[in-house]
């Protein structure tokens, strides 16, 4: 790289894999995060409490909060992004129907 425009194209490049490996990681924090909370009664109580040890400066309680905001960033990204297709299916299902 020995122009000012390769290493930028460099510094992109490595900007989209980051964002979308961050991606990944909350897609996937939200899909185990359904899971803990439909089969762990105990992740679903401590998770009701952690606000209140958050001001204690719990780490253990940091670390769940920093998780459950992926998820919840996860979470949000998939219903924007399934939406159209479960609405593009909802159509497919209706015109299947009528023949």
């Amino acid at each position: 790289m020995n122009n000012e425009a390769d290493k930028f194209q460099a510094c992109i490049e490595m900007r989209d894999e980051l964002l979308s490996r961050q991606t990944k990681l909350e897609w996937l924090c939200a899909s185990v995060e359904e899971v803990m909370l439909a089969e762990c009664a105990q992740y679903k109580k401590e998770r009701s409490c952690w606000s209140t040890q958050l001001n204690n400066g719990d780490a253990d309680t940091k670390r769940w909060e920093r998780f459950v905001g992926a998820a919840k960033t996860g979470g949000e990204l998939r219903k924007q992004s399934l939406a159209p297709l479960q609405c593009l299916l909802a159509s497919l299902d209706v015109i299947s129907k009528s023949y």
